[in-house]
């Protein structure tokens, strides 16, 4: 009989008697939210029932039977006896256990978003160089070919399928016509691997485009319905995360990707940004450039909408928001 104490760290659920000494303790199976109340707390309040139980800590409910205690005294002197050296490795062993789940808890599908747009940027930056790189080797050997066609990933394909005299048929050329060098087997072998290598990343990624347009619909169908799943998962990215954006008021979305030009203009007073990453949305695009600003605020704010929709796991409304700026684009004209 007396008073008694309870209290629960990540090592175990610990009953301290009157001089609190340790009376009783029960482990916990695994680790737990300790706002709740735990199984191991409410065997030992059942057991010590006939005792008056304060416990040391806060809990988002009340449970029968127990005096919530916050008396700074007491838990001091709780805190003090975990000071022991015998303690400090179960602490270690299990506070990084604990970390390790919550990394792993913390992986969601904004990471997953987050990590495949970058990298498809990535994939652009990388081929675009390279692309640069293949025309001016490419073009010491049929320049008129390479010259005559604008897409690079039209280019690409039809010079790794087809040779230097089919190609310039194309372009009604003959070869004893041509500027390009009639350069050895070995040599068109060695432009050709680096055609077939940003081939390759042109295809990845396509792959993983399509991986992204999958990974958006079924997380943030109203962002993707609003914004497109690319322009949607760069504006998460650059976000840091869709719990950030949707803190983020309308006007702070309609300039995320135009920090640079926002600070020149704080900086230098030159005009200032209207629009970010939401520049490439075909609405925004196509319109007037007087009516850029009116349409990027209008698509800002219903990007903002649509965030939030999302992230509080509404119904979808991606449709209809498209459609509100639709109509207003046109009321524009």
């Amino acid at each position: 009989m007396g008073d008694k104490y309870l209290f629960t760290n990540c090592i175990a659920t610990f009953l301290f008697d009157s001089d609190f000494k340790i009376a009783e303790k029960v482990e916990n199976d695994e680790v737990k939210d300790y706002s709740e109340w735990l199984e191991s707390e409410k065997k030992l309040m059942h057991k010590h029932s006939k005792d008056k139980i304060f416990y040391i800590g806060f809990k988002k409910e009340k449970l029968q039977g127990a005096v919530m205690s916050q008396d700074p005294q007491k838990l001091s002197r709780i805190l003090d006896f975990f000071k022991k050296n015998e303690f400090f490795k179960s602490f270690h062993e299990i506070n990084l256990l604990e970390t390790k789940m919550k990394v792993r808890a913390a992986v969601d599908s904004d990471l997953l978003v987050i990590q495949t747009i970058n990298n498809i940027d990535e994939l652009n930056k990388a081929a675009n160089l390279l692309i640069k790189r293949l025309r001016e080797w490419y073009e010491l050997y049929n320049p008129e070919f390479s010259r005559s066609i604008e897409s690079h990933e039209k280019f690409v394909e039809l010079i790794l399928a087809n040779n230097k005299d089919e190609l310039l048929k194309q372009i009604g050329l003959s070869k004893d016509k041509t500027m390009g060098a009639d350069l050895p087997h070995d040599d068109v072998k060695s432009i050709m691997n680096l055609a077939k290598q940003i081939d390759n990343l042109y295809k990845l990624r396509e792959s993983h485009t399509i991986y992204l347009e999958t990974l958006m619909n079924k997380s943030y169908p109203n962002i993707t319905a609003v914004a497109g799943s690319l322009i949607g998962a760069k504006i998460i990215s650059l976000a840091g995360s869709l719990e950030r954006l949707v803190k983020m008021p309308a006007s702070t979305v309609q300039l995320l990707g135009a920090e640079k030009a926002l600070f020149r203009h704080m900086r230098q007073k030159t005009k200032p940004p209207k629009h970010g990453v939401i520049i490439q949305h075909p609405l925004l695009n196509s319109a007037k450039q007087k009516d850029k600003g009116k349409v990027a605020r209008v698509l800002a704010d219903k990007i903002s909408i649509a965030t939030r929709v999302d992230y509080y796991k509404g119904q979808f409304v991606g449709d209809r928001l498209k459609k509100e700026i639709e109509e207003r684009v046109k009321q524009l004209k």
